[in-house]
């Protein structure tokens, strides 16, 4: 599991979190969201995100879920390993951007 996180990180992840909240979407989503746009590996487990985000395993699976229905995360396997990770979608941003919601694009552009 990851070690101390730093405060500039956890600044970022909160932020992410309180813009989502902010257009609608549960800040956990965004707290999620934050993380995978800065984590090293750029791929985490749910163990992993419960972990560093201090949230119950319930909460990260039901947000892991939600990011996954609007197309924004997808399930990463390593190979060789049994469990599995989730990361960005490399057209994430585009496909919010595409839908035409400028809420979201201010929201990323501040970001």
């Amino acid at each position: 599991m990851t070690g101390v996180i730093s405060i500039e990180k956890k600044t970022f992840v909160e932020e992410v979190g309180v813009a989502f909240e902010q257009i609608g979407m549960p800040r956990m989503a965004g707290r999620v969201f934050g993380w995978l746009l800065i984590s090293d590996p750029p791929y985490q487990s749910a163990d992993e995100l419960a972990f560093v985000l201090m949230a119950s395993r319930g909460s990260i699976g039901n947000t892991l879920e939600l990011l996954k229905r609007f197309g924004l995360i997808q399930r990463f396997v390593v190979p060789g390993e049994r469990r599995d990770y989730f990361q960005l979608r490399e057209d994430a941003i585009r496909k919010t951007v595409r839908r035409g919601l400028e809420d979201e694009i201010r929201m990323f552009r501040t970001l």
